[in-house]
Order: structure tokens, then sequence, then C-alpha cells
């Protein structure tokens, strides 16, 4: 029976790549300074605190493999585009790559997870609706409903790649590690070979709210 942990994670502005100067400027036309000020805080503190458990966890991480929420699978192995997209983003600032980084400095591995045609349709989705929100347009209802139908769909078929590449490369004697943004629900589409876990918690999507 091979083993993964699913850890749920909170995404932090330096994750957001090219995104984070528009999310930033969407932010600050609907959300007031101290409520932008407390959601930054609370991310801190999330991560802050999830470093520390994973550190007292005390594993062997020799024997631990590390798949990531937005990590793609590389070309080619030899140009080790993972490590250098975690590497990059950890010196950003990231906290979600910090503690990777880590834990590959401490022995696990890095494994490319997600499609990368497939971040890239998400990546230009979002664009999209940032721009037309920061242009000051009122998005109609019905083209809104539509976007929301179009991300739940993009994210159920990431959901079934990142299934299908666990399932191809986690080893029998290896404990997998997933970081995974809270709406991404990955268990159900896992083979039976397969115990999973959440030792760190398991979010509830009543209280999650997107926006």
């Amino acid at each position: 029976m091979r083993r993964l942990v699913i850890i749920p994670i909170v995404h932090s502005a330096s994750d957001l790549g090219r995104l984070q100067g528009e999310v930033a400027d969407l932010k600050g036309r609907v959300m007031s300074p101290s409520s932008i000020e407390s959601g930054r805080n609370a991310v801190e503190q999330f991560w802050m605190e999830l470093r520390q458990a994973v550190v007292r966890w005390s594993q062997d991480f020799n024997k631990v493999q590390i798949y990531q929420d937005a990590l793609p699978v590389g070309p080619d192995p030899l140009m080790n585009v993972e490590q250098r997209i975690v590497d990059d983003l950890a010196a950003k600032g990231s906290e979600n790559h910090k503690l990777l980084k880590w834990m590959i400095q401490s022995g696990a591995k890095l494994v490319g997870t997600e499609d990368p045609v497939l971040l890239m349709k998400e990546y230009e989705m979002v664009q999209k609706m940032l721009h037309f929100y920061n242009s000051g347009n009122h998005v109609p209802q019905a083209d809104f409903d539509r976007h929301c139908e179009n991300q739940k769909s993009l994210l159920c078929q990431r959901d079934a790649f990142i299934a299908n590449r666990i399932h191809d490369t986690l080893l029998d004697d290896h404990l997998g590690l997933v970081f995974l943004g809270m709406l991404h629900r990955l268990e159900s589409l896992l083979s039976d070979d397969i115990d999973v876990s959440f030792p760190f918690g398991k979010p509830d999507l009543r209280h999650v709210k997107t926006v």
C-alpha cells in the first residue's frame, strides 16, 4: 500500500507570479487596507504554523516525494525546470516554496505535478477576468456564471492529471506529500492502492469562501 499525505494550503501573493500586480490592484479597489493587511497576516501565520508542524513531524525526508499545486511537469528531467521554479519563487518570498526547498535540502525528491497546458489555460482565464474587473467594467451575471463553471471544470481536469501523475510516480517505499489549494478534491480520484491521510487537517468546503 502506497502512502500519500494531502496538505491543504493557502496561496500568498508571492505565489501568484505575473498575476500578483493585477490581484493587488483588484484588492485595492474592493477591500479596505485593514482587510488586506489582516488577510496578509493570516496567510503568514498559516505558513509559520505549517512549517513548524512539518519540522516537528521529524520525517525521514530521504523517503519523501513532494508534489505541489501549480508546479508543472518539466519537458525534460535534465533541464530541472521544477527545481528552478521552486528556487525562483522561494527567492521572491513564497513561504510555500521556502518550505519545499527546506524539505528538498533535507533529502526529499521534488516531482513535477501539473499539466502545463492546463495551467496556462487557467492563467489566461484568470488574467482575462482580472483585466476586465480592473478596467472598471461591470461583469454581466451570465458571464460571471460561465467563468465559474469553466473554472470548476478546469479544476476537475487538473485534479485528474495530478491523481494520474501521483499514480505513475509514487514509489512503494516512499511517502508522498502533496500541497494543494483548499478547493482541490483529489482523494476520490486516487487509485485504491494509495492510502490517503490529512495529518494537518482537511478543509471543510462549507467554510471555504471564494471571491
